[in-house]
């Protein structure tokens, strides 16, 4: 059985369609316009003349502008691929890679909170939970993007597969992710 979680901006074309074409039209000529910007900084600090050598002015426009655009690209694609997902005790989290743990077969678990920026730039906590296992390690963030905690059903699945293993952390983070899932004041303890 697949339990998708909260995390990220939803699943459907439609809203991730939506998403990119705003942050698109935010974030590439925003980024494009600064890399334009330290081009001719650049070029004028290292040529003297731009008419002795408009090659070099070139190749320096494009060194500066080509990264500086293509972080709000990057910066898209993370954002519309954010998922996660819990398929019985294997859990899945993908941003640009996609990396999988078995909670049954995992070394360790913690769950941690960390202060994030939230509405109207205050400070808000946010659980985190690590899973090391023989796969590699699994970062995810109960926390939704638009604020919200994960929801209670799905906090108690993520519960129920910890309890699957005795690693050092599970027991202690599935009896937080349950106490988490009825009263959501507890991750301020």
């Amino acid at each position: 059985m697949t339990t998708h979680l909260s995390v990220g901006y939803g699943t459907t074309r439609r809203r991730r369609l939506v998403l990119l074409s705003i942050y698109g039209a935010m974030l590439l000529p925003a980024g494009c316009c600064l890399g334009a910007l330290l081009s001719l900084i650049t070029t004028n600090l290292f040529v003297r003349s731009q008419a002795e050598n408009p090659a070099w002015s070139v190749a320096c426009g494009l060194l500066v502008a080509l990264p500086l655009g293509a972080f709000p690209v990057l910066m898209m694609v993370r954002i519309t691929r954010l998922a996660a997902w819990l398929e019985g005790t294997r859990l899945t989290v993908r941003q640009f890679r996609t990396r999988s743990v078995d909670l049954r077969t995992a070394r360790s678990v913690r769950l941690d909170t960390i202060l994030e920026r939230g509405p109207a730039n205050s400070a808000v906590r946010s659980p985190v939970m690590t899973v090391v296992g023989p796969e590699g390690s699994v970062k995810l963030m109960l926390r939704g993007r638009d604020g919200a905690l994960l929801p209670a059903p799905e906090m108690i699945a993520l519960a129920d597969a910890l309890s699957t293993t005795a690693c050092p952390g599970a027991h202690e983070s599935a009896t937080w992710l349950r106490t988490m899932a009825t009263d959501p004041r507890t991750i301020l303890m």
